[in-house]
């Protein structure tokens, strides 16, 4: 998800296992609605992450109503926290998972979305993934999800040996 559709995220938007993408959120347009006017299912077959968001809503110290926001300020009752909030969070996390603080700094919250895009795309293909991200079009989707990522050099040479390796008369003696 983008960070204003996660800041935008109210207690209305959690499913049983999924979340509704209904709004987002920024400091000049408040809530709206997602980027491209569009509103979307997401999947999260985690029950246990849906029960702490529900948790944290819980706690919001402005009272809970089907519209009372996920990531609640203690300042405002109409705005969630903000963004550099989410980005502070996400460096202390890594900070407190063995990153160094200089290490930790070089992570931006958005790109979250192209590591779950890179992963999740051979899994899952364009159309569902696009359903997913709330991307348009494959161009968009590509953008995000045409990175190298862990083992895709292991995975080529495993797919060229399975599939030429009969072929080359080296290979095909030591099968």
């Amino acid at each position: 998800m983008r960070q204003g559709e996660i800041m935008g995220l109210q207690v209305q938007d959690l499913g049983p296992d999924c979340l509704y993408v209904r709004h987002s959120f920024n400091s000049m347009d408040k809530l709206k609605v997602p980027k491209n006017g569009e509103t979307r299912q997401v999947e999260l077959p985690f029950t246990d992450l849906i029960q702490g968001l529900f948790e944290l809503a819980q706690k919001n110290p402005w009272g809970v109503t089907p519209e009372s926001f996920i990531f609640w300020t203690e300042r405002r009752a109409d705005a969630p926290m903000t963004g550099r909030h989410c980005v502070d969070g996400l460096r202390e996390a890594l900070e407190k998972a063995g990153f160094s603080k200089e290490a930790a700094a070089g992570y931006m919250f958005h790109g979250w979305r192209h590591f779950y895009t890179s992963y999740m795309i051979e899994k899952l293909g364009k159309k569902l993934l696009k359903s997913q991200t709330g991307h348009r079009t494959d161009t968009m989707l590509s953008l995000y999800g045409d990175h190298t990522i862990a083992g895709d050099r292991e995975k080529i040479q495993i797919a060229a040996t399975e599939t030429f390796g009969a072929l080359i008369p080296s290979m095909a003696r030591a099968g």
